[in-house]
């Protein structure tokens, strides 16, 4: 039986140029393959599409690393202990091995030995040195708080094995999109030749979940359930995988202040990724990095996933 390697091989060989990403985990835990049972579990969002995130740079994955980081460790941090917790509370439950993993433990030791920045509660020096207010606090901190920070979480850098003009254009229109995309549109009766300026990827995926094709996959009472529109996406993106298209793409949040031109002809702007659940065997990963522990062997979760 052909390994996940050999199988991204053979696809790359056929299929031309092979997509480089970046993806950023909350985990300590290190992985040898995407895990679809794990989507969703990162910002809990699909904003664009079901599937799998990675970033075209690298700086994006790092910027998902560090809030989701900073997302699990909060929800970590008051499930044993209150945002008021004093240093001497959180260092207790730090020295009794409860409530965070290794490398959490690490960066709150190197907060204390810091004076936790100065804050008066440990909640805050956690905000402002890996949460939101991260990128415009000043605050100095010592060498082994920002090696902590650099170690929580996961990196990972892929190699997805299907040319960019092979995946649904999020942000173009009709006549931009590759031909699986075309055909779906046609089999899913969208009115596209009529208007095909007026349709963009973005808009098709979102009408495709509102077909009565769609619909029907879902349970009567999906409607009234917790997580209705995530289900929707779910069945969109495996009906445009069952029909030839692997997965999204879209312009990630800096290159939308580009102007078109500026995107499309100066090489300005960068891409992110969605790839849709089954194109697992087709994603190698070439390179794990903030790895400080033994690589865990098997299938499990990359979660920059939103």
């Amino acid at each position: 039986m052909a390994t996940n390697e050999e199988l991204v091989d053979g696809i790359r060989r056929l299929v031309g140029k092979p997509i480089n990403s970046f993806h950023g985990s909350p985990l300590p835990y290190h992985y040898d393959k995407l895990d679809p049972k794990f989507i969703g579990t990162g910002e809990k969002n699909q904003a664009y599409a079901y599937g799998h995130y990675s970033a075209g740079k690298e700086k994006t994955a790092a910027d998902y690393r560090r809030n989701l980081s900073y997302r699990k460790l909060r929800e970590d941090f008051l499930r044993v202990l209150p945002d008021d917790a004093l240093p001497e509370d959180v260092m207790d439950v730090v020295h009794n091995l409860q409530g965070f993993d290794p490398r959490q433990k690490n960066y709150l030791t190197a907060l204390n030995d810091d004076d936790w920045m100065g804050f008066d509660y440990p909640a805050q020096a956690i905000e402002h040195t890996i949460g939101k207010r991260a990128k415009n606090a000043d605050y100095d901190p010592n060498f082994d708080t920002e090696e902590a920070i650099k170690k929580l979480g996961t990196g990972y850098e892929l190699e997805i094995a299907h040319p960019e003009d092979s995946l649904l254009d999020w942000d173009a229109d009709f006549n931009s999109q590759p031909e699986s995309v075309r055909r779906v549109a046609e089999k899913f009766g969208f009115p596209v030749m009529e208007s095909p300026d007026k349709w963009t990827g973005r808009g098709l995926y979102e009408s495709m979940g509102r077909t009565p094709d769609i619909l029907r996959r879902l349970p009567d009472d999906a409607a009234f359930n917790v997580g209705y529109k995530d289900k929707v996406k779910q069945q969109v993106s495996k009906a445009l995988f069952d029909n030839g298209v692997p997965g999204v793409r879209y312009w990630d949040g800096m290159s939308r202040f580009l102007a078109p031109h500026q995107r499309q002809f100066g090489g300005y702007g960068s891409r992110n990724y969605v790839m849709f659940p089954g194109t697992e065997d087709q994603i190698r990963i070439l390179r794990k990095y903030g790895i400080a522990a033994p690589v865990t062997a098997g299938a499990g979760a990359l979660q920059q996933d939103e």
